[in-house]
């Protein structure tokens, strides 16, 4: 079963492995940090209690202001929030807190941005005769390209969107660290091709999308689970006991637990169908 502050093991606790900070404050004793690392200095961050932790027997922590911590390798049992070493730490190499971006570190959201390729189930629009072009300049800007964005992600039946750009010119050209040139850059409003994916009527939304678009607009149908049922079900399980973080992405929920065995996984799936939510441990079993 997922380990739980509400549930208990029987039998013999199995061993499970994971990495993590680990911090003690003047209020709170070791804490083995799982989820979301705020990087102020001193850290902040919250997880499973460790009760047999002991600075002194292990190295590469440092110390600010009446708290400790370090990031580690660690092995032991955990029920009832409460993580037990069954064998020593190993200290893991990292950045300084400072260099450490603000950012959960598990991050496994599988929404790859506004400039990502469209969902495999989608046919995608046939370019109008002579081409994508702009029907009103006035409204072919950045803001309202971003606006329309977020006005159809609020949209009923809204499945999902992406930018095209239809300027290729950097296509394949590497900067000077080998990155794509183009990387995470929003085209230009006028060659831009705004794609929305619905679940309801397409002519409709791309009327009320045209009202504050003036650039090229692609809006088909899919009939499938919408946005906002994902955001639901975010909700649902991010309550959850043991649940340290969740997200939304295309097409699924990806949920960041402390460590299920397979049990909660099973039950999400008999909720939500098969493969919505996606169960990731943060502890696994330890194989020696």
């Amino acid at each position: 079963m997922p380990v739980t502050d509400e549930q208990t093991t029987t039998g013999p606790a199995p061993e499970l492995v994971g990495s993590g900070w680990v911090l003690e404050s003047p209020d709170h004793g070791p804490q083995l940090c799982l989820g979301f690392l705020m990087t102020s200095n001193p850290p902040q961050g919250s997880g499973p209690d460790i009760t047999n932790w002991d600075w002194a027997s292990v190295t590469g922590h440092e110390t600010l202001d009446g708290t400790t911590w370090g990031d580690y390798t660690v092995v032991g049992t955990c029920a009832r929030g409460v993580f037990t070493l069954t064998r020593p730490p190993v200290a893991r190499p990292v950045a300084p807190v400072s260099e450490v971006p603000d950012v959960d570190p598990h991050d496994f959201d599988d929404d790859p941005g506004p400039t990502a390729s469209p969902v495999s189930d989608v046919a995608p629009c046939v370019p109008p005769p002579g081409g994508w072009r702009v029907v009103d300049h006035a409204t072919t800007t950045a803001e309202a390209m971003e606006d329309t964005l977020h006005a159809a992600s609020l949209l009923p039946g809204f499945v999902d969107s992406w930018l095209e750009d239809l300027d290729t010119s950097l296509d394949g050209e590497l900067d000077d660290s080998g990155e794509p040139l183009d990387a995470g850059r929003l085209p230009e409003p006028d060659q831009a091709v705004l794609h929305v994916v619905v679940s309801g009527d397409a002519r409709q939304t791309e009327a009320t999308l045209r009202r504050t678009w003036g650039g090229a607009l692609c809006v088909t149908r899919r009939v499938g689970i919408t946005a906002q049922r994902l955001r639901r079900i975010v909700e649902e399980v991010h309550i959850r006991p043991g649940v340290l973080t969740t997200s939304a992405g295309r097409s699924r929920v990806s949920a960041y637990v402390v460590h299920d065995d397979g049990s909660l996984q099973d039950e999400l799936d008999g909720r939500y169908g098969p493969g919505r939510v996606h169960v990731h441990s943060a502890l696994r079993p330890y194989r020696g």
